[in-house]
């Protein structure tokens, strides 16, 4: 009796397992397809798998700025025109930060599964941690696990580290040498 309700319980964790890596796959092809269309991914698409709380968009948006002249960037009224024209019609914009991070994703959007690692912890949000291949890049990524609003404020999907660099660096390095 007791193999069985072992064998039982064995088995359901073994398919919930893979129900919830069957999900987290069909994100990131989604996530990879994204930025591999011909046409720019949108605001839309960046909000919807980086979340409402996201910076990245707006530091390229303020780079803009910075480079047509407009500083500060955080008051001066043009610069504060141009985001919100941004903003305004967000599946027609197209993405300043997914653009940039296509430059950063090999040419051949091929992708292996290597593993998922669920990070719990008291204090903080839920998420996966993706770890994938495309070409001889390593890529990580950061898929949030959570309600609705959860995933509105934080994101759905977002890559955290290609070749074990973190994204959030390399966005840094590039603007600090483009100023």
């Amino acid at each position: 009796m007791f193999k069985k309700i072992l064998l039982g319980a064995i088995i359901f964790l073994v398919s919930s397992f893979n129900v919830n890596a069957g999900q987290t796959n069909d994100d990131v092809k989604e996530f990879i397809r994204i930025l591999s269309k011909k046409t720019a991914p949108t605001l839309s698409d960046y909000y919807r798998f980086c979340g409402q709380g996201s910076e990245e968009e707006l530091k390229l948006a303020l780079n803009v700025c910075e480079k047509k002249g407009w500083v500060p960037a955080l008051t001066n009224s043009s610069c504060m025109q141009y985001i919100e024209k941004r903003e305004a019609n967000r599946s027609k914009t197209p993405s300043l930060y997914f653009e940039w991070l296509k430059t950063k994703l090999p040419q051949s959007m091929k992708l292996k599964f290597i593993k998922t690692d669920r990070i719990r912890g008291k204090d903080i949000v839920e998420y996966d941690l993706i770890h994938a291949t495309m070409q001889k890049n390593s890529i990580v990524f950061y898929r949030t696990i959570g309600d609705e609003s959860t995933v509105d404020q934080f994101g759905k999907l977002s890559i955290g580290k290609i070749n074990d660099v973190p994204v959030s660096k390399l966005l840094e390095n590039d603007l600090a040498s483009h100023k």
